[in-house]
C-alpha cells in the first residue's frame, strides 16, 4: 500500500470512529406552527377603503401563513398621498383588520396602532396599509 493510500485509510478510520452512533428513534416533525411577527401589505385605489381582488388574495395568503396563530397586537403603517386624510387611512387599516377577522384569523386585539406616512400623489404604490401582526400560538382547549 502506498504512503498516500495508508494515510487516507487511517484518516477515514479515525473520522468514522469519532462519529456518534446514529439515532435509534425515528425523527417525527412536530405540527407546531412558529408564530412570530408577520407583515401584510395591502394596496388601495384612490379615495377608497374598498379591498381589491388582489388585496383579498394577499389577505387569504396571510390567513394561511397565520394558521395556528392568534394575533396579539396590530401595528398599521398607512402610506397615502398628502391629499388623502388620516380618516381614510384609518378606514383602510380597519378594512384590512376586518377582512382578516372575516377570513378566520384569530385576533385577541382588533384595534390597530396606526401611523400615517405621506407620499407624493405620483409615487407608485402610494396608497397602502402595512400591518405588522404580532402573533402567538393559539392556546389548546
Amino acid at each position: 500500500m502506498s504512503l498516500i493510500a495508508a494515510f487516507l485509510a487511517s484518516a477515514v478510520a479515525a473520522t468514522a470512529a469519532d462519529l456518534p452512533a446514529p439515532p435509534t428513534i425515528p425523527y417525527a416533525p412536530t405540527d407546531e406552527q412558529a408564530c412570530d411577527t408577520t407583515t401584510v401589505t395591502v394596496y388601495f385605489s384612490k379615495d377608497t377603503a374598498s379591498l381589491t381582488e388582489a388585496a383579498e388574495r394577499a389577505l387569504s395568503e396571510a390567513r394561511d401563513r397565520l394558521a395556528g396563530c392568534q394575533v396579539d397586537a396590530v401595528k398599521a403603517t398607512a402610506t397615502a398621498p398628502v391629499a388623502e386624510d388620516a380618516a381614510l387611512s384609518a378606514s383602510r387599516a380597519n378594512a384590512v383588520v376586518d377582512a382578516l377577522t372575516r377570513k378566520g384569523v384569530q385576533m385577541t386585539r382588533t384595534d390597530a396602532d396606526l401611523t400615517v406616512e405621506t407620499a407624493s400623489d405620483a409615487a407608485p404604490m402610494a396608497r397602502r396599509i402595512e400591518l405588522a401582526l404580532t402573533t402567538s400560538t393559539v392556546p389548546s382547549s
